[in-house]
């Protein structure tokens, strides 16, 4: 139906041309002279290249976009350059271009449409600019023409198919002003720092170098030395801990992606400091990534944790059969189901050391019993508040 009614708009307006044309010839006819005989080469001129529009295939353009970059950070900015040839060597009078931007990577302050007047040019570009406003993986698929006379007799639009990704890393907060209290006393140190700590074991002891902390230096062995001695643990010697992410569970998307950013904060924090982190999903078949400190295994997590999606529906299977071998466990979670804590409970009775990331859902944090039965096991347990500085402890 749509096919009729476009033909028949190019047949009523093929008419409308053709009849100007006419009454203008029987005018300059019966009128005679200069002004007349003008008039009607004139809008003879304007006519045929009103012809040449109306059969000119839109469809012969080709079009290109170039980004600046196919990867993001959050509210990161990149150009899109949009070029566009004609492969018919025919005038056009004027092109208006708006290239196919999804919300994702909208720039609500830079345009992505543009009117230019090529006439006979070959070739015409513009650049906008993208953001990113979303984490994810965004497609740009398609880039939209239309093109007419300065009259409005003639007028055509169409679709050129040009694919473009751009993924979107998650939004990283800061950490620096995590704070809480360390074994109910009135020391407070860096949440940060607990996780490092607290996230390893103890493999032995080595001898104090310049630049090694003071809350790492075993006192005890110290006095028996006679030696400054510190605590080696198996982050040092590359095993490090792994960053598990709940994706499996009932909850909505806000509390989910604040879960997100949290372990993207975190796995940012760990590439700082040099500390090996590992990183899977909980509803995923793949193996865990294995611990690692190299830029290219940071940059993979980083994009799993721009792909990763919510999958409510689906019952994960056990992250303990997924990595038997895990020692050192950060679990990211809004959530607490039954079946997780019975898996947190059972991890915790073979000596691995435990944190639970804590975020809220929409009830808030009240889910007194599941953390205290968390609690119980030896399972460290820490509310994570995001604000707008950061993330902070509750």
């Amino acid at each position: 139906m749509k096919r009729f009614l476009r033909i028949g708009r190019k047949v009523m307006q093929l008419a409308a041309v053709v009849a100007a044309l006419a009454v203008l010839f029987i005018y300059a006819m019966f009128q005679g002279g200069f002004v007349s005989w003008f008039l009607f080469y004139s809008v003879t001129t304007l006519a045929v290249m009103q012809l040449l529009l109306l059969v000119y295939p839109l469809r012969s353009l080709k079009a290109e976009r170039r980004l600046g970059a196919d990867m993001l950070s959050f509210n990161g900015h990149t150009e899109a350059v949009v070029t566009l040839e004609k492969r018919i060597p025919l005038p056009l009078m004027y092109v208006k271009i708006r290239d196919h931007q999804p919300y994702g990577v909208r720039d609500w302050e830079a345009s992505a449409e543009t009117l230019v007047f090529p006439f006979f040019q070959k070739r015409v570009s513009y650049s906008y600019s993208l953001r990113g406003r979303r984490r994810g993986k965004h497609s740009i698929d398609y880039l939209q023409v239309r093109s007419g006379d300065l009259f409005g007799f003639v007028e055509k639009d169409y679709d050129i198919s040009v694919s473009s990704t751009v993924v979107v890393l998650p939004r990283m907060r800061k950490l620096a002003n995590w704070n809480t209290a360390a074994d109910n006393s009135s020391e407070s140190v860096s949440l940060s720092q607990r996780i490092k700590n607290e996230s390893v074991n103890v493999a032995g002891v080595r001898d104090y170098t310049p630049g090694d902390r003071m809350a790492n230096i075993d006192w005890k062995v110290t006095a028996r030395a006679g030696k400054l001695v510190t605590k080696e643990f198996e982050a040092e010697k590359g095993e490090g801990y792994f960053l598990l992410l709940e994706n499996a569970a009932d909850m909505s998307a806000e509390p989910f992606e604040a879960a997100v950013e949290f372990a993207a904060s975190l796995t940012e924090y760990a590439y700082q400091t040099k500390m090996p982190v590992g990183y899977g999903v909980t509803a995923s078949e793949q193996p865990l990534q294995q611990p690692d400190t190299s830029k290219e295994h940071f940059q993979r997590i980083y994009q799993g944790l721009a792909y990763v999606e919510l999958i409510p529906e689906t019952e994960a299977s056990p992250f303990l059969r997924k990595a038997p071998g895990l020692e050192a466990l950060i679990y990211v979670t809004p959530v607490l189901t039954n079946t997780r804590i019975k898996e947190l409970k059972q991890w915790a009775g073979q000596k691995r050391s435990i944190i639970v990331a804590l975020l809220p859902d929409e009830s808030g944090f009240s889910r007194r019993e599941s953390v205290e039965a968390l609690r119980h096991a030896n399972i460290h347990i820490y509310y994570v508040q995001p604000g707008d500085a950061g993330f902070e402890v509750l």
